[in-house]
């Protein structure tokens, strides 16, 4: 009798993933959690934007998306999106409601439904090239941008905003970014509709890694 031994590799699965839209406070610490599991283990690094963090100091400037990526080898990575925004209360904010129109995806049923995988993803991705506008715009304060809802039209996303309220002109930097027809890896109506519509949303019925902000 012939025996064979096999080795079972196991691609990463991340097990906890970050707070998706976590509301910081300036001066207080903060962590973002990140658990994989995998065989081998994996391995977990963090990115914002274009560079690779670790621990920082929490100041404006670090506002914006973080990713979390579990790789082992085996498999496709494991990764996961969030969006790290200030806490503001009504008296210290103005709040901007703005319709963008993104024409390079296709509208999904998904998108009118916030509980599904499809608008988590799609609004991470608008966030995240929203808040690399304003990366090198920091006096303009942006405090926290969501999205509202989505709805057909290619994709038109209604983006709630909040800036501080001493700013004047808070979004110069998003319609220049998107003059030229281009927001991050979409291709956009280069004007911002300034009265949007907005429809109600549809009600759908180990490894360890923290990114400390401090």
């Amino acid at each position: 009798m012939t025996e064979y031994l096999f080795k079972v590799r196991v691609p990463p699965e991340l097990t906890v993933v970050p707070e998706r839209k976590p509301q910081v406070v300036v001066g207080q610490n903060f962590t973002l959690r990140c658990n994989a599991s995998g065989d081998p283990r994996p391995n977990i690094t963090w990115t914002k934007m274009a560079s690779q963090r670790t621990n920082l100091m929490f100041l404006r400037k670090d506002l914006g998306s973080y990713r979390c990526t579990a790789s082992n080898g085996y498999g496709s990575n494991a990764t996961s999106v969030s969006i790290v925004s200030m806490q503001c209360n009504n008296n210290d904010c103005e709040d901007k409601k703005v319709g963008l129109t993104i024409v390079s995806e296709e509208w999904k049923q998904a998108y009118s439904n916030k509980a599904s995988l499809e608008f988590k993803t799609m609004e991470s991705r608008v966030l995240a090239a929203i808040w690399d506008t304003y990366t090198n715009n920091l006096e303009k304060q942006l405090y926290l941008v969501t999205v509202d809802t989505f709805r057909s039209g290619s994709v038109v996303a209604t983006l709630e905003m909040k800036f501080g309220k001493s700013v004047n002109e808070p979004l110069t930097p998003l319609k220049e970014a998107i003059r030229d027809g281009k927001l991050g890896s979409f291709t956009v109506n280069p004007e911002l509709d300034m009265n949007p519509t907005t429809l109600p949303p549809t009600i759908s019925p180990e490894s360890f890694s923290d990114l400390v902000v401090s």
